[in-house]
């Protein structure tokens, strides 16, 4: 489809915070339709749920079922609400953002820089995904990807909206799994994740020149941390314009088009550090401490 003027077109957008685990998967289906039939009712051209939704975050290895599940429900649920739906689902390559459009379209993005405890369990994915959607170019972005310089250099100029799902957790220190040394260094990084999350958003929106949409899970993450929640929308500008509050809740914006990409994003030299090790877990170094079946390490 053709690029649109910078800003000529306007978009409701919606974004949900729920429960990151916990409940079967067809209670869990079942309330993402309630949500998705709620967002559509208002208007909304798009949707985003939180990464791992179905069947619930988890740091495990998975079979295929919520993958198929998930993807059948999330076709027919696009059709039936007229309605694109991003939605977030665990399967055996790892964490995957699904997004389907009324008509039929369908799109999967695999999380490129999984998370240190991710590493463990899955490699990254390599793709950058735009989809060409009906409402305009849409990026997908998954968590912890939003650190990488890697995730945003192609998306700049180039997507319309950018649709972002995760399962970010409040973190009180480092995963156990790290070497000691990596854990004193990067603790007091690790603590301040939740809130540098915060100041990145409206950063990369104004850097990528697209509105961002932003969904979060809730509720118990693993030990004393919880996920963070804070589902927001923000315009092209950076602009804060909507912000979701408490364990459930749907919050919709109207969002401008593309707008001119502004200034880089350039990361504080800690957290230039942090990133270089992010990456160094996310290709698989970390492996070693692998575990399967149905624990799940810290």
């Amino acid at each position: 489809m053709g690029t649109p003027a910078p800003g000529s077109t306007r978009r409701l957008v919606a974004t949900a915070q729920l429960p990151g685990r916990g409940g079967a998967l067809p209670d869990r289906l079942a309330e993402a339709e309630d949500v998705v039939a709620r967002a559509a009712a208002r208007g909304a051209d798009l949707i985003v749920l939180p990464e791992g939704y179905v069947p619930g975050y988890q740091l495990r290895e998975v079979d295929e079922v919520p993958l198929v599940e998930g993807r059948r429900w999330l076709g027919e649920a696009a059709r039936r609400h007229r309605v694109h739906i991003a939605l977030g689902v665990m399967s055996p390559s790892g964490s995957l953002l699904e997004l389907a459009g009324p008509e039929g379209g369908r799109w999967s993005y695999r999380k490129r820089f999984p998370t240190f405890r991710e590493a463990r369990y899955w490699g990254p994915g390599e793709q950058v995904v735009i989809a060409e959607t009906s409402i305009g170019r849409v990026g997908l972005v998954l968590c912890a990807d939003l650190m990488q310089g890697a995730t945003w250099r192609p998306l700049i100029g180039r997507v319309d909206l950018i649709a972002m799902a995760a399962a970010w957790p409040h973190y009180s220190a480092p995963p156990d799994h790290l070497p000691a040394v990596v854990r004193q260094a990067l603790g007091p990084v690790f603590i301040a994740s939740n809130p540098y999350r915060e100041q990145l958003m409206p950063q990369v929106a104004r850097a990528v020149g697209a509105p961002l949409v932003f969904s979060n899970a809730t509720g118990p993450f693993l030990g004393r941390d919880h996920f963070a929640g804070g589902a927001a929308i923000f315009d092209a500008d950076g602009r804060e314009l909507a912000r979701a509050e408490g364990d459930r809740a749907l919050v919709l914006a109207e969002v401008t088009g593309a707008t001119p990409p502004g200034a880089p994003l350039k990361h504080p030299v800690g957290w230039r550090t942090f990133n270089a090790l992010h990456r160094w877990a996310a290709a698989g170094r970390f492996r070693y401490g692998r575990r399967g079946g149905s624990g799940e390490g810290r």
